[in-house]
């Protein structure tokens, strides 16, 4: 199985090759996570323009060529081009980047999964490149299951974790955690964005008969 790895790329150099769809979904993920993003192509997509209008990237509007990606931390090759995809990735390895080739994902170090956040919740969902399409449509599916309400829960259970880490046994601490979320009351605080409240439920009715 593989493992499931996520990246910290905070100020990190993250090079896109490519300006269309498929490479500005990959600019919106490592925008989202912080990610110095470099696009290299001769034209690039409407989100792509704004990006780089408002400042949130760099465009560099240039073929590309081996020596942009000499310092990049990962890189992404998405052009339409399977070639130049191809040989983004050979250049990438050869000078040991992670890279991700989204036209052959086997081709390449990872893959970029699907991902939705909600505060410090991370849910990623790949097909392991087999299709991306159908790791998009899930993810549009948990984005429904799985709504801003989350970020709050994620504080919650922050918060919470010393209790649940001073339960005996894995079941303890999975049953304490399953009460807690099916607890209304606490459900209705979280929605509030009552966290204060919430927790103060959990300790009273969900972690007494541990104490």
């Amino acid at each position: 199985m593989p493992l499931p790895v996520v990246l910290q790329l905070g100020g990190k150099r993250c090079v896109v090759v490519g300006a269309g769809r498929v490479a500005s979904r990959k600019v919106q993920s490592l925008v989202s996570e912080g990610g110095h993003v470099v696009v290299v192509a001769p034209d690039a997509d409407r989100s792509i323009q704004t990006r780089a209008n408002q400042q949130q990237i760099v465009w560099m509007r240039q073929p590309y060529d081996k020596s942009i990606i000499a310092d990049a931390f990962l890189v992404i090759a998405a052009t339409s081009d399977s070639a130049t995809n191809r040989q983004v990735t050979i250049d990438a390895a050869n000078c040991g980047i992670l890279v991700c080739n989204t036209d052959d994902p086997a081709t390449g170090s990872f893959v970029a999964p699907a991902v939705i956040k909600r505060g410090d919740l991370t849910i990623a969902v790949s097909t392991g490149g087999a299709s991306p399409t159908l790791a998009s449509v899930i993810r549009q599916q948990l984005e429904q299951t799985y709504g801003s309400e989350w970020s709050a829960w994620c504080r919650l259970f922050s918060r919470l974790r010393p209790a649940f880490q001073s339960l005996g046994t894995e079941s303890d601490r999975s049953g304490a955690a399953t009460k807690v979320l099916h607890a209304p009351e606490i459900e209705t605080c979280v929605r509030e964005d009552n966290i204060e409240r919430a927790e103060a439920i959990a300790r009273q009715c969900v972690f007494s008969h541990w104490d």
